[in-house]
């Protein structure tokens, strides 16, 4: 395909290596995605992968493996910036499919428009960052925003007292079920012997 490709490998060997690929160890993720000729990008489908695209307004293909990556590249396909692509179906062939299809005019209008909508806000996140970290150095470590846990010994922070509280009424009550159980089945036990008794006594008679 026309494209020039950085391939996230750990090998730096180009042998069998088409000219327009460029394998490397490590890559800057984020500048790569910030450049205005990155055109798309795949991914496995991690979540802080999924929402880099999303910043940088930049189509994808997923190919999720395991754990969240099958959930975020389908919400990802529901926003209409990614295609998926399974390990399973993965060929030459629906590579190529994939990759023209994300690169769509209209795969690439959704990434910029869920670009614009993460971007909307009413502080740039660098200005709100400056101010707080501003907030802290003028106030002295800012001791009022510390959070009250901080203070608590390791009882408190985890509330094992209410824990060991709860456990107990727990055994208490099972135990009292379980007295309870044993009454109904000595009551009812004692009506059949009382029964069969009083049977046995008839049939004598009779």
């Amino acid at each position: 395909m026309p494209f020039k490709v950085l391939l996230k490998w750990d090998t730096t060997d180009r042998t069998n290596i088409p000219a327009n690929i460029l394998p490397s160890k490590w890559l800057p993720q984020q500048d790569i995605l910030g450049d205005s000729k990155c055109r798309l990008f795949i991914s496995h489908g991690g979540f802080a992968s999924v929402l880099e695209a999303l910043c940088h307004g930049v189509p994808m293909v997923a190919m999720p493996v395991t754990v969240d990556q099958h959930c975020n590249a389908a919400h990802a396909v529901d926003l209409g910036v990614a295609e998926i692509l399974t390990w399973e179906s993965l060929t030459s062939e629906t590579l190529q499919a994939a990759i023209r299809s994300a690169m769509s005019a209209g795969h690439r209008a959704a990434s910029r428009y869920r670009q614009e909508l993460l971007a909307s806000q009413p502080v740039p996140p660098r200005d709100l960052a400056v101010h707080w970290v501003e907030h802290v150095i003028r106030h002295g470590g800012a001791p009022h925003l510390r959070s009250v846990g901080a203070d608590l010994n390791f009882f408190q922070y985890y509330s094992l007292d209410v824990v060991v509280f709860l456990l107990a009424v727990l055994v208490l009550v099972l135990k009292l079920l379980v007295a309870l159980g044993k009454c109904c089945c000595r009551c009812l036990c004692r009506r059949k012997t009382g029964s069969a008794q009083t049977k046995t006594k008839r049939s004598k008679r009779d």
